[in-house]
């Protein structure tokens, strides 16, 4: 494809995403996604990288729902915040810190942030018996929770 030698692989593959989220598959539309920079715009809450998964599910050894509910939590404050990844602090809070689910979505929230505690920039904090993650960056915060169970 003759965009491959004008544009990095990178916005190639972000541009292909964007195109297919507004089902539109033709060559003038990859075009246009470029040249006006669409693909470097993050979809909110809707990021089809699916890297992070497949970190999380390397680091944690089993994939779950729960590890997957981490990414997507973590992904989401990277996108609201306007963040690069490592650049947040993290403070999770739970009311053990080593019950089930909380290492599966501190694992997600790792792989999708790159915060972990062994870099001190993520912490667990006692906290209720629902689950809650607080994210910062640049003096703004965050503080997203999973939905309660249906």
């Amino acid at each position: 494809m003759r965009l491959g030698k004008r544009y990095s692989p990178e916005r190639l593959e972000a541009a292909c995403g964007r195109a297919l989220h507004i089902n539109a598959y033709s060559y003038k539309t990859l075009e246009s996604i470029l040249k006006e920079g669409f693909d470097q715009q993050l979809l909110l809450f809707k990021q089809t990288d699916s890297k992070p998964v497949i970190l999380a599910n390397e680091l944690h050894a089993h994939p779950g729902i729960y590890l997957v509910i981490g990414v997507k939590m973590g992904l989401f404050a990277l996108e609201l915040l306007e963040a690069p990844r490592k650049k947040l602090t993290v403070e999770s809070e739970c009311l053990e810190g080593t019950d089930y689910p909380l290492p599966c979505i501190n694992d997600g929230i790792t792989a999708a942030t790159l915060c972990s505690m062994n870099h001190k920039m993520m912490n667990l904090a006692p906290g209720k018996p629902d689950y809650a993650a607080t994210f910062t960056c640049k003096g703004r915060s965050l503080r997203v929770s999973p939905r309660h169970r249906y």
